[in-house]
């Protein structure tokens, strides 16, 4: 999965050719075609995200939206048993994130590294995880890209490398002076309520992901923070045709069999994972984002190299398999249970 470059100042916004007001953007933002193309060598653009006259209602597939009822707020049921959600605004449902009663599944269910040499992240990650590689995406060849997937359990890292001068993944790696954290991919069994919520909340979704079985929304990093987010949702719960036909073929456990969170370093943490929570509708504890059906994002003090995704919690097969490992310039803190 390959998303946008991580240009914290919207001004720099590699994906606009006009200056737009932030406070008070228009509907419709112009974004250079050519680029929107390098982003993945999957699916198609969210219509809504370029100048284009086509109604929104056109780009979505019906997937229905299942919304919580928070404290406090309109309930979704009135006092006669008929659902009022459908003459209900989605923001008098959904309300803040911290009122939230959360309803859709919601998992941590990849994690994305880019690395100048694919060829010895491949390497390091079998040798220090114990992983096999499950997938190669053809299709991102044409965008000047490579990668490879790894299954950890039912869940999966991945690592993008660019082949090309001029790429997302390079410039990231230009930008994180080396090789990298680069994106938080979240599977969910709706997307709808996400949808309302991200323009709710003013976040773009720049890119959306197609393919048999499975949808998944790039959200712009400059209107999140910290890494490139994607909320995915298949067909069936627990299938990913991201990692190819036969990925459970591949699946080895004998050091690491789950990933239990991932580290970004903000310069505001509190701000930054209140966002997150924003978008999610989920809460932030003690810049904790931790998702209702497993995972979660914590937010530490930018180090080194700025703001952007440094490590990962995995769990150990074991006590002797507990300890951390650097790979990709990320930490990888592998955790046995106590």
């Amino acid at each position: 999965m390959v998303g946008v470059a991580l240009d914290g100042d919207r001004g720099s916004d590699p994906l606009r050719e006009k200056t737009v007001d932030d406070q008070d953007p228009p509907p419709l933002v112009e974004v250079r075609l050519d680029t929107i193309a390098e982003l993945h060598g999957r699916g198609r653009l969210d219509r809504r995200a370029v100048d284009v006259d086509v109604p929104a209602a056109a780009c979505r597939r019906g997937l229905g939206a299942r919304l919580g009822q928070p404290d406090g707020v309109q309930p979704l049921v009135d006092a006669d048993g008929v659902d009022v959600r459908q003459s209900a605004s989605p923001a008098s449902i959904a309300g803040p994130a911290s009122r939230q009663t959360q309803v859709m599944r919601m998992r941590l269910r990849q994690i994305v590294m880019v690395a100048a040499d694919l060829a010895a992240a491949e390497d390091r990650i079998e040798q220090e995880l114990g992983l096999e590689r499950c997938y190669r995406d053809p299709g991102v060849a044409t965008f000047g890209l490579r990668n490879a997937l790894f299954p950890i359990g039912d869940q999966f890292l991945e690592v993008v490398s660019p082949t090309q001068p001029d790429t997302t993944a390079g410039r990231q790696i230009d930008k994180r002076g080396g090789d990298s954290g680069y994106m938080v991919i979240i599977e969910v069994d709706d997307l709808e309520p996400l949808r309302r919520r991200f323009d709710e909340h003013g976040a773009r979704i720049v890119y959306e992901a197609v393919a048999d079985g499975i949808v998944g929304l790039h959200l712009h990093p400059a209107d999140v923070g910290g890494a490139i987010l994607s909320v995915d949702r298949a067909d069936t719960w627990g299938e990913w045709p991201w990692a190819g036909p036969v990925w459970r073929e591949h699946v080895r456990t004998g050091t690491v069999n789950e990933v239990l969170g991932v580290v970004i370093e903000a310069d505001d943490p509190a701000a930054m994972s209140a966002r997150w929570a924003q978008l999610l509708g989920c809460d932030a504890v003690d810049e904790v984002v931790t998702l209702p059906d497993g995972g979660e994002i914590r937010f530490v003090p930018t180090g080194d190299s700025g703001e952007g995704v440094s490590g990962f919690v995995l769990r150990a097969d074991g006590e002797d398999q507990a300890r951390s490992v650097t790979i990709c310039n990320c930490r990888f803190d592998l955790v046995a249970d106590s």
